[in-house]
């Protein structure tokens, strides 16, 4: 089993070949209030989700010191910025949720489950 590690700015990320655990970071208190209010927002959305559109929460304790999902392949950081906005931008027109999907939309925060574009940073 590969596992591999990442830091954000408020959690880690530890990842498996078919989901993920992120808790947050240990690198101060401020920053870990942050990661467990990232990993609580990205309970309740993945909830509220009807369209599909985020990773799902496999499971979250209600505590926000973990949060497990599938696992999506993240797209490349090298893909084009400009048409990645502009089609998320398209695609989330008249969406009543077009600043939440495109709020931090770069790239490395959207990933491909079974075939289909999901946000998969989705708790700042």
């Amino acid at each position: 089993m590969c596992i591999k590690v990442f830091k954000g700015a408020t959690r880690l990320v530890f990842v498996f070949n078919k989901f993920v655990i992120k808790i947050p970071t240990f690198i101060g208190w401020r920053l870990f209030l942050c990661g467990l209010l990232a990993n609580m927002q990205e309970k309740v959305f993945s909830e509220l989700n009807q369209q599909n559109d985020l990773c799902p929460v496999i499971y979250a304790n209600r505590f926000g010191t973990i949060v497990i999902m599938k696992r999506a392949i993240v797209l490349p950081n090298r893909i084009n910025h400009l048409a990645f906005s502009i089609y998320l931008e398209n695609k989330y027109k008249n969406n009543k949720l077009k600043e939440f999907m495109l709020s931090d939309f770069k790239p490395s925060n959207w990933g491909i489950l079974e075939g289909k574009l999901v946000k998969i940073d989705y708790g700042s």
